[in-house]
């Protein structure tokens, strides 16, 4: 199968059919959040995000990853003069840290401190259960 990316409507198969990403290298899950004022998120395989405290949240899945062995990568930032922002993931040694149907995320300021962010988003890829 060859899969174009078709700028006027995004992916497909190479015979006008939607792509099906289901393959090692596709993203299963990705989502765009906030957690500063109203708390929210949306995205692909995301069902919720759990507000912890300051800084502070765990991401719930749809449907659960194999294990927690999938790769994460991540991005926060502040959407008017805010400065810098961190990204961070709680290891699998903590209760809600790296587990294969969720993870805690930390965003902090560049002094390390936990902050809450306007805009974050993260991006995982594995295999699902």
């Amino acid at each position: 199968m060859v899969v174009r990316l078709d700028g006027a409507s995004g992916l497909d198969d190479g015979s006008g059919g939607p792509a099906t990403l289901v393959g090692q290298s596709a993203a299963k899950a990705h989502a765009t959040f906030e957690n500063s004022g109203t708390v929210s998120i949306s995205g692909l395989n995301v069902s919720s995000m759990d507000d912890t405290g300051t800084g502070d949240a765990n991401i719930n899945f749809t449907s659960a990853f194999a294990a927690a062995d999938y790769s994460l990568s991540g991005v926060a930032g502040e959407t008017t003069g805010g400065g810098q922002r961190l990204w961070g993931v709680r290891g699998s040694g903590s209760a809600d840290g790296y587990l294969a149907a969720s993870f805690g995320v930390c965003t902090l300021n560049t002094s390390g401190t936990l902050t809450d962010v306007d805009v974050a988003g993260f991006s995982a890829m594995g295999d699902l259960a």
